[in-house]
C-alpha cells in the first residue's frame, strides 16, 4: 500500500461505504414487495434456499445489493472485500455452480501494489462457502457441515477485477454416524483470464440429527 493508497483509504473509503449503504437500502426498498410475495407463496422457504433467493434477487433492480445484504447478515466479515455474486445455480448432476467477483480498491492492496493475499483468500472462501451452503440446502439429505481445513495456492499477483469460480460436486449418500470430508476448490482469475490463486476448503459433512417430536 502506497501513501496514495493510504490517503484514499482514509478519505474515500468512508464515502464509498456510505454509497454502498445507500444503494443497498434503495435496492431493498425496491425488491421488498416482490421478495415478500415470493416468501408468502413458498412459506418463507426462499430465505433458506440461496439458489432460489439469488434467482429472485437477480431479476430486481440493483439485485446484487439485495443478495449482498443477506450475505452481510449471515457473514459480515466476508463483506470486507465487497464481493458481488455473479452466478449461482444448480447443475444437471445435482451439484452447484457459484461465481463471485471483487474489484480492486486502494484499501485492498498490500505493500507490493497488488491485492492483499488475505483479500484474495476471503473472496475464494466466500465463493466456495456460498456454493457449498447452497448445495446443502438443496441436497436430498439434511446435511450439516463446517470447514475443517483451508488451503491457498497463489499463482500470480492479483490486480484489477478478480473472478472466483467454484463447482460443488454432489456427494455420496451418508448414513447415520457417517462423516465425510469434501474438498471444494475455488479458482480465482484476473481480467485477462489468468489464474491468480486456488482456494480449497475441506468441508466436514455429516447428517443433521432428526428433530425430536
Amino acid at each position: 500500500m502506497t501513501v496514495l493508497d493510504a490517503a484514499a483509504t482514509v478519505a474515500v473509503k468512508p464515502l464509498f461505504g456510505l454509497g454502498e449503504v445507500g444503494l443497498t437500502v434503495t435496492a431493498l426498498l425496491v425488491a421488498a414487495p416482490r421478495l415478500l410475495l415470493s416468501a408468502l407463496r413458498d412459506r418463507g422457504r426462499i430465505f433458506g434456499d440461496f439458489v432460489a433467493l439469488y434467482a429472485a434477487c437477480r431479476t430486481q433492480p440493483l439485485g446484487r445489493y439485495v443478495f449482498r445484504f443477506f450475505s452481510l447478515v449471515s457473514a459480515p466479515y466476508s463483506m470486507s472485500v465487497g464481493p458481488s455474486l455473479d452466478d449461482l445455480h444448480q447443475t444437471p448432476d445435482g451439484g452447484v455452480y457459484c461465481a463471485a467477483s471483487m474489484v480492486e480498491r486502494p484499501w485492498h492492496r498490500n505493500p507490493f501494489s497488488c491485492i492483499h493475499a488475505a483479500a484474495v483468500t476471503n473472496l475464494g472462501e466466500y465463493t466456495g462457502a456460498v456454493g457449498m451452503l447452497a448445495y446443502m440446502q438443496r441436497a436430498k439429505q439434511r446435511l450439516r457441515g463446517i470447514v475443517g481445513e483451508l488451503r491457498v495456492v497463489f499463482k500470480r499477483k492479483a490486480r484489477g477485477k478478480i473472478v472466483a469460480v467454484c463447482r460443488v460436486p454432489p456427494v455420496k449418500e451418508l448414513k447415520a454416524g457417517d462423516k465425510l470430508s469434501v474438498e471444494v476448490p475455488t479458482e480465482l482469475f484476473d481480467s485477462k483470464g489468468e489464474l491468480v490463486a486456488v482456494v480449497t476448503a475441506v468441508w466436514d459433512l455429516s447428517l443433521r440429527e432428526s428433530r425430536k417430536a
